[in-house]
């Protein structure tokens, strides 16, 4: 009974850390969107394809360089990982939406990363590069 608790005790906290891995990601790709954004005063004015565009390429770099720095994925089990591709890049969606949220609600800028669909963009790039390259 008690080897049953100490395995899924594992596999929650597993997954939990990478959550927590892939939100900090998102925390530092904000950060660099910001800051490279600032300079920017017509963003707005570019395509949609282009931030799509933007967030992929980023969501993927950010994700070869946590490969590259923490090699070993910290979800061992296949299926985790792949519930782990499915959920986390909509769990980081709805932080970043509700941080987005949160910040035209008081009167702040926001950049697209904080609406759900770029925030799950990069998430998403970020999840696959962990799951198609981890080991």
């Amino acid at each position: 009974m008690w080897a049953v608790i100490e395995i899924i005790a594992y596999f929650l906290g597993d997954l939990a850390f990478e959550v927590i891995f892939q939100l900090l990601a998102n925390f530092v790709a904000e950060i660099i969107g910001r800051s490279f954004l600032w300079g920017f005063r017509d963003f707005n004015q570019r395509s949609s394809a282009f931030y799509i565009g933007c967030y992929c390429l980023c969501g993927l770099a950010i994700g070869l360089v946590s490969v590259w720095l923490f090699p070993a994925l910290f979800i061992k089990a296949q299926w985790l990982r792949m519930v782990n591709l499915l959920f986390s890049p909509v769990a980081a969606g709805g932080v970043l939406s509700y941080i987005g949220r949160r910040r035209r609600r008081h009167d702040r800028s926001t950049i697209r990363l904080e609406t759900f669909f770029y925030g799950y963009l990069f998430s998403f790039s970020f999840v696959l590069v962990r799951f198609v390259f981890g080991r």
